[in-house]
């Protein structure tokens, strides 16, 4: 709070209380104008993250923070990615690139960083240095005609996260091959132990790493991509809790597909999550995830299935699946387009219509899995845990 004091006619203690019982930005937004002792106390809950997603309000949040310097180390995630492109084209107008870099420098206290990293942004990262980031998601589109190569903005993603090597989870996805914008990628961010990445050969971040969390989505063709970094998954048995693979590849789950997994699966001995993709419904594909299920590890408590179209109605299918692997205590059916289709199944509810599900929100949270400072982290969890 920097220099600020709180002093006012009641104790402080009520005046906390009264701060601790509002709920969403904008009810702490109107406190704050209430008088200035709440101003003090409601502005870290206001600072604490700030996104992009609003432009407008984006701009307004950015300036406000800049013209007091008590607010600059109130900031603790930073969400530069969206709306993607209107913030992209901004930065062809002379205000927003100064804007952006002046609020990167101030906010010394980051915790989490998401940025859209297209060429213009190149030199507001460059002198930036944050020691306390947790957590960095770096998204890489394809440039545009007006844009530099793709090399030179994966020079400039490496320069701002080789000066970050403690960072703990990394988000990375990239329109290009891994291998083009990191060369050498087997010595950057040493100690994460949750990543998450989106490109043709995530083998390059996999190598030579012992995660506990790992998203892979590689697509189209996926699984000719996933193929070659089945391996390094497999060297992390001794660390991997968590894989989701479910947004991996559009095809049915073949016998080398099957085979593929069954044998990955009997080198993780202690993953507690497995999430495969599934584009059928018919009997051949419920056999293939019998048999992967079958080599599963008996610390296997949540198996989920990410249809490409709507959930199917068959109830007997999560019923033979606890039979199969006694160790499970959800599975999870979610699909790819449509949300409110998405359904949670324990041995006690095997038919579904599962309603307490504050244990497996627990677990979800240990593993790091859907639970990244922004709302669509690993998987959007938001309508398979809601009451």
């Amino acid at each position: 709070m920097g220099e600020q004091t709180i002093t006012g006619v009641l104790p402080v203690e009520l005046y906390i209380m009264v701060v601790q019982h509002v709920t969403g930005k904008s009810d702490f937004c109107s406190l704050a104008r209430c008088s200035s002792i709440f101003q003090v106390l409601a502005e870290p809950y206001i600072y604490h993250s700030i996104s992009s997603r609003y432009y407008l309000k984006f701009i307004k949040a950015a300036r406000s923070i800049l013209s007091y310097p008590r607010r600059h180390g109130l900031v603790r995630i930073l969400d530069l990615s969206r709306p993607g492109d209107r913030l992209r084209d901004g930065f062809h107008c002379s205000s927003i690139p100064r804007l952006v870099a002046r609020l990167l420098l101030v906010t010394s206290n980051l915790q989490a960083l998401r940025v859209h990293a297209f060429p213009q942004s190149r030199w507001f990262l460059e002198p930036c240095n944050h020691p306390l980031l947790n957590t960095l998601s770096v998204n890489i589109p394809r440039p545009t005609e007006r844009e530099e190569d793709e090399n030179k903005v994966g020079m400039y993603s490496l320069q701002y996260v080789e000066r970050h090597p403690d960072i703990k989870h990394f988000i990375f996805h990239s329109a290009w091959s891994i291998s083009s914008l990191l060369p050498d990628s087997t010595n950057i961010l040493p100690n994460i132990d949750k990543l998450y990445v989106s490109g043709n050969d995530p083998q390059r971040l996999l190598k030579n790493r012992h995660l506990q969390t790992v998203w892979v989505q590689v697509r189209p063709n996926g699984w000719s991509l996933l193929e070659p970094a089945l391996p390094c998954l497999g060297a992390m048995g001794s660390t991997l809790l968590a894989l989701d693979l479910s947004k991996s590849w559009l095809q049915p789950i073949t016998g080398p597909m099957s085979q593929g997994m069954q044998s990955l699966m009997k080198n993780l001995p202690r993953l507690r999550y497995l999430a495969l993709p599934m584009t059928g419904i018919d009997q051949r594909d419920q056999d293939e995830v019998v048999h992967i299920l079958r080599s599963c590890p008996q610390t296997l408590e949540i198996f989920m299935l990410n249809y490409e179209d709507l959930v199917p109605s068959i109830p007997e299918v999560p019923l033979k699946f606890f039979d199969i692997l006694k160790s499970l205590k959800w599975i999870i059916f979610m699909s790819y387009y449509e949300s409110n289709s998405d359904g949670v199944y324990t041995k006690e509810h095997p038919s579904g219509g599962c309603t307490n599900k504050s244990e497996l929100r627990r677990v979800l949270w240990d593993l790091g899995i859907g639970l990244e400072p922004w709302e669509n982290g690993m998987q959007d969890f938001e309508g398979v845990l809601a009451e």
